[in-house]
């Protein structure tokens, strides 16, 4: 359940609360899947780092590469790929399961709080208390100095698993500018226009949906009859991309081929 949304994640500001929508909403096969590909370009990292300084210090006085220098790079990926195949498929997997924590975290609003101050909270997600743990556990299993530096370990994971969520946002991001999925930004808006009560202050909404990209809003709930019309005329004027609002009389579930299909509710 989203409830006060200016608190409702990890991180603040409208981006934030979107890109934690986008991981709730969009459906579970591309968040999931792109959870594993972040988790593979995670193991890369290290690579694609170690090649561009070994290109940069390949650089000749004359402003070229030396011959080969490309082939090495590549026989020297091979080789790192045969090394650490292995990370790249656990972690990736674990990132097929911590897309699933922050897309529930995100749908039912759960999150470690703390306070810091009177006005200041942070909030973190299972995925990023997952993060940790099942990346401490995949290092410790797998090396024998990663047992040793234990704190350095957990230190790496925190790491590891702020990179993982970087990419995981970016990857979404890709995904929603590629399939012109507006659909987190119009549940956003709408959910923040009615928290207000800024329009039809007395309509209780249980649940909103978005499909058709974000261009069409899905509301469920006890809405009166002039309230409907309220929100079908103003909606659209305070909600970009949004076209037109329609209501159902019965609650809004993921299976009813909604798009987004996953549904934040309201409480």
């Amino acid at each position: 359940m989203l409830g006060d949304l200016g608190k409702a994640f990890a991180r603040s500001g409208h981006d934030a609360h979107v890109r934690e929508l986008r991981a709730g909403l969009f459906p579970l096969s591309v968040t999931m899947s792109l959870g594993f590909l972040a988790g593979w370009i995670v193991i890369i990292l290290p690579w694609f780092a170690a090649g561009l300084l070994r290109v940069a210090l390949a650089w000749s006085k004359d402003g070229y590469l030396a011959n080969g220098e490309f082939v090495r790079a590549g026989t020297a990926l091979a080789y790192y790929l045969m090394d650490t195949w292995y990370y790249g498929l656990l972690i990736g997997v674990l990132g097929i399961g911590l897309a699933w924590l922050r897309r529930y975290s995100a749908r039912k609003n759960r999150y470690f709080v703390f306070q810091v101050g009177p006005d200041n909270e942070f909030r973190f997600g299972f995925d990023e208390i997952g993060a940790v743990v099942g990346i401490t556990g995949i290092l410790a299993a797998f090396s024998e100095s990663a047992r040793f530096f234990s704190v350095f370990t957990v230190f790496a994971a925190i790491l590891i698993g702020i990179v993982w969520h970087e990419f995981h946002d970016k990857f979404l991001c890709i995904y929603a500018f590629i399939r012109k999925q507006h659909g987190p930004e119009v549940v956003f808006a709408v959910l923040e226009a009615i928290r207000r009560n800024e329009i039809a202050p007395d309509a209780k909404i249980s649940g909103v949906g978005a499909r058709d990209g974000g261009t069409v809003v899905v509301l469920s709930g006890s809405v009166p009859p002039l309230a409907q019309k309220e929100l079908q005329q103003r909606l659209p004027l305070v909600v970009e991309w949004l076209e037109s609002v329609v209501f159902s009389s019965v609650p809004i579930r993921e299976d009813e081929g909604f798009d987004p299909r996953v549904i934040t509710k309201r409480g």
